[in-house]
């Protein structure tokens, strides 16, 4: 079992949680088609870490604002693309979502106030 599997996450419920005793959705957002040959197609959203012991979803925010726009979807200027390279495959089990899980789901800045202790930083 790797070092990063052990990784825990303070979650919402006020507990620390394992990544491999959690279970992680994939959301999902449809780009509608628009002009003669684009859209219709999906894009991968958030990460979205459901609690073990509530049932509650921990939307996985990054505060990326003090990064210029048009940088926010390269590697190494996105700490949320890091965060799910590194440890998407951690979890317990990966959950895509299409917009049909309907749980209740609160804003969880965990990860991202603490990028240093899971190796993520910006440039």
């Amino acid at each position: 079992m790797s070092k990063s599997s052990k990784k825990t996450y303070k979650c919402l419920c006020g507990k620390k949680h394992k990544f491999q005793n959690s279970e992680v959705i994939q959301t999902h957002f449809y780009v509608y088609p628009h002009g003669c040959t684009d859209g219709d197609y999906w894009l991968e959203g958030e990460l979205q870490i459901i609690c073990p012991t509530t049932n509650c979803k921990n939307r996985v925010l990054f505060d990326e604002y003090k990064v210029p726009y048009e940088k926010r979807n390269e590697y190494k200027w996105s700490l949320e693309l890091q965060f799910k390279r590194k440890y998407k495959k951690m979890f317990k089990k990966v959950i895509n979502d299409y917009n049909d899980d309907s749980r209740e789901w609160k804003n969880c800045y965990y990860i991202d106030k603490h990028a240093k202790k899971y190796g993520l930083k910006l440039g």
